[in-house]
């Protein structure tokens, strides 16, 4: 599983930022942590899920990189707000895709 360097991270999940992403890599059960991920159906841009589905054998295999952090579905919404108002900004256009690409091809991912 491949982190974002700078990770998105809501403003709750911030509180104990390091003990959240440690839940998200070893896919402990959390109530109401939520990841942002890159898509791995290829109908969406950015998914965001309850963190523990990462367990998956589905995920595991798709191997998403995780791009944020967060405490509720609503935080998981805004990260995803904040992502494309960025996107918007770089490119004139809501690309995630092309902007989460950006992001990670230029070295700013990692296991």
């Amino acid at each position: 599983m491949k982190f974002l360097k700078d990770l998105y991270i809501g403003e709750k999940a911030r509180e104990n930022a390091e003990q959240n992403v440690d839940d998200v890599r070893s896919g402990r059960y959390v109530k109401d942590l939520y990841a942002l991920i890159t898509s791995v159906s290829g109908v969406n841009q950015v998914e965001m899920l309850p963190s523990f589905y990462l367990r998956q054998q589905y995920y595991q295999e798709a191997e998403p990189v995780i791009l944020g952090v967060a405490i509720g579905k609503g935080e998981a919404m805004e990260l995803a707000r904040q992502l494309t108002a960025e996107a918007v900004a770089r490119f004139g256009t809501p690309d995630l895709r092309a902007y989460v690409k950006l992001l990670v091809e230029g070295g700013d991912a990692h296991a």
